[in-house]
């Protein structure tokens, strides 16, 4: 029976499949796709993760586990004063616009109090150390009319977080009503400086941990070319595939067929098995090549991560894939805000915020957040924001190990060179595959000196040598092989030659065993030493010291909790810590420096000498330099000087490799860690030379970086 025309045949399925599968080939071959050399053997990642591998992972996560617990007890320090009154009602607006304080007709907010804040002489980066302070995980500060106070960690006004904003870095808090409170707030208000502290922050130390505990534990065929960067052996990774997208109109949607360094990028960050790379400034062109590999990924139904330095460049990034007309049909945005972070009104829709608030509306049951916090996750095929705003991320708190891991196929990092290796791990487990965008040339601005001077004081407690380190240094500065001696110091020194020294010990273990440790090192090196206990700090006998003394050892606590700088000789000028030099004001006032030519004496100032602050400055100039052979070589001989003792024998008391490791995972950032490959060691004799051989050799990796001209 003739089939009527009237009634079409239902459609065939198996005809369906196969038409489907013909077009999908059609398509692979007009993109010049080559799928045998996909399933090359040498583009395939290891088939496991080595015993040297898991070993140093054992390592860093040691390393870092200690670190969290060290920040527990730590505080961060830095002035402040009260803000103007146009700060205040502009901190004041970005709060409200935020919901983090309520509107008022007025834009007045009666007992809360707004700071901005000063330069730290003690820190290196005065901005960005603020910045890590008044937006820190911790929500509680506490004010102090002295540095010493907020470092001692002494009582104060506590004081709760409402908003903060970072341009200009604003902070507003609610302080605690008190009866000891008025002096306080009584100086704030005149508009003077004030100390606050709050505790470092965790969180950072925590996801790391938690990345390492993956990778060890629960780590998945994506996290393969991670654990080969762990491997200390030598690794050839092959040659990454440059999928060619075709030269049809239809096959690139932003970029132009000049542009054809940026062409050549998106070919090999899609094409890639693990990373890739693209050397390039920031500008129009970054951000066009930015938003074409993005809309190549959402267009082959892939996840995307976005991070970068600053907010600008991000919406940036997504106005450039709204400009293409599929654009708004292929992305489904979402931002993550870190606190004192906004959005522009164009983007708002898109903040985690605004979209928990929206779900929570929607159905007959209202959704815990929690719920609605995974379900806008979930939906979204791009999550963006600045480094700290991905700390937002749900999968990317600090939590449990048993939390499934976030899969995205792709982790897209603006501004690499600012981004360190150690944050960029945690978001680096929770991607297939990394595409990195920068310059070699740039530094990323943490950690800060004294971060890294207690990363380095823990490595060398960890060794067991911190005590003698300490002493070494303080050796050096009693025959002068310091680099702080000058003319004056002629009537210091004792009949010897050698000027005193007072050794105020960093003892973050037992005190006692510190102690003995430095006495025992000291009386080695044929010097007089003396300890001084906390219990006879407040003896007669500390006024006017034996003239014979060397050297006396002390501790902080005892520094802090007697009046022994008050009562001590001057003659012990030479002080080697990390104290805050508040605690010395007592000893520099009584210093004077002797009349010459009829000249008025005038204090002469307390030098302090700490063996974890040189030798972090010394990384990082060796870090910094290493382009430099002179320089760098300076960097070295004086990192080896603080290491090795120089009499009887040239015996080193520990060899550098720790502090060099130290100084790979924590300074460099994660584009120069990949951007290098991998440098060779020249030999034995060359341990100050950083290298990392689980790196791609120069070879394979030409294949996976491009550079923007």
């Amino acid at each position: 029976m003739p089939p009527d025309p009237s009634h079409p045949a239902p459609p065939d399925p198996l005809r369906q499949r196969l038409g489907g599968l013909v077009a999908e080939s059609t398509r692979l071959r007009h993109a010049g796709l080559d799928l045998r050399k996909l399933d090359d053997a040498r583009r395939r990642p290891a088939p496991q993760s080595t015993d040297r591998a898991r070993l140093e992972l054992a390592e860093l996560l040691q390393a870092a586990e200690q670190e969290a617990s060290q920040l527990t007890g730590a505080w961060l320090v830095t002035a402040c004063s009260t803000a103007t009154i146009r700060q205040t009602e502009a901190a004041f607006a970005h709060a409200e616009a935020r919901g983090s304080l309520p509107a008022t007709p007025d834009g007045e907010h009666p007992g809360l109090i707004t700071l901005r804040f000063e330069g730290q002489e003690d820190a290196e980066n005065n901005s960005a150390h603020a910045l890590r302070l008044a937006c820190s995980e911790t929500e509680t500060f506490v004010l102090h009319a002295t540095a010493a106070e907020g470092n001692q960690g002494a009582p104060g006004l506590r004081a709760e977080r409402v908003d903060c904003l970072r341009d200009p870095l604003l902070l507003i808090l609610r302080p605690t009503p008190g009866p000891d409170s008025e002096a306080l707030l009584t100086k704030i208000t005149n508009g003077e400086t004030v100390s606050l502290a709050a505790r470092p922050a965790r969180h950072p130390a925590l996801r790391r941990v938690t990345a390492l505990k993956r990778l060890l534990q629960r780590w998945e065929a994506s996290h393969l070319p991670l654990l080969n960067l762990f491997n200390p052996e030598a690794k050839s990774w092959g040659d990454a595939q440059a999928l060619n997208v075709g030269e049809e109109a239809s096959a690139w949607l932003l970029l132009a067929p000049g542009e054809a360094s940026a062409r050549e990028f998106v070919r090999k960050a899609i094409g890639s098995p693990d990373f890739a790379l693209l050397e390039a400034a920031a500008g129009p062109a970054r951000v066009r090549a930015t938003a074409e590999l993005i809309l190549q990924c959402l267009r082959r139904g892939q996840r995307v991560l976005l991070t970068a330095t600053d907010s600008p460049e991000l919406e940036a990034v997504l106005a450039a894939t709204q400009t293409h007309p599929d654009g708004a049909h292929l992305t489904a945005p979402l931002r993550l805000l870190a606190p004192g972070e906004g959005a522009t009104t164009k983007f708002q829709p898109h903040v985690l915020e605004s979209q928990v608030a929206r779900l929570r509306q929607v159905g007959p049951v209202m959704l815990k957040r929690d719920e609605a916090e995974r379900v806008a996750v979930a939906a979204a095929n791009l999550t963006y924001g600045t480094n700290a705003g991905l700390a937002q991320h749900p999968a990317l708190r600090p939590a449990a190990l048993a939390h499934d891991a976030a899969g995205y196929d792709q982790l897209i990092v603006l501004s690499a060179e600012t981004l360190t290796f150690a944050d960029f791990l945690p978001l680096a487990v929770h991607a297939a595959k990394w595409t990195l965008l920068g310059t070699a040339a740039g530094q990323p601005t943490s950690p800060a000196r004294l971060e890294l001077a207690a990363l380095v004081a823990a490595e060398a407690t960890q060794a067991g040598r911190f005590a003698e380190l300490q002493a070494e240094l303080a050796y050096k500065a009693c025959v002068g092989k310091d680099g702080s001696a000058d003319d004056e110091d002629a009537e210091l020194a004792d009949a010897y030659g050698r000027r005193k020294v007072l050794l105020v010990l960093e003892t973050p273990g037992d005190e006692a065993r510190a102690l003995a440790a430095a006495v025992q090192h000291l009386r080695q090196r044929q010097l007089t030493v003396a300890v001084c206990p906390a219990a006879e700090a407040t003896a007669d006998a500390w006024a006017a010291p034996a003239p014979e003394l060397n050297v006396i050892v002390t501790t902080r606590g005892c520094i802090e909790q007697t009046d022994l700088l008050a009562r001590l000789s001057t003659d012990f000028r030479l002080v080697v810590t990390d104290a805050p030099s508040a605690l010395f004001a007592a000893l520099a006032a009584r210093m004077k420096a002797p009349k010459t030519r009829g000249r008025a004496a005038k204090p002469r100032p307390v030098i302090l000498l700490s063996w974890s602050l040189r030798t972090a400055a010394n990384l990082r100039g060796l870090h910094d330099r290493r382009a430099d052979e002179a320089a760098r070589g300076e960097f070295a001989r004086a990192l080896l000087l603080d290491l090795r003792c120089i009499f009887p024998f040239e015996k080193p008391l520990w060899e550098p490799r720790a502090l060099l490791t130290l100084m790979e995972r924590t300074l460099p950032s994660v584009f120069t860690v990949l951007h290098d490959g991998v440098q060779a060691d020249t030999g034995t004799g060359r341990s100050e030379l950083v290298y990392h051989s689980g790196l791609p050799r120069g070879s394979s990796l030409h294949s996976r970086q491009e550079v923007q001209r």
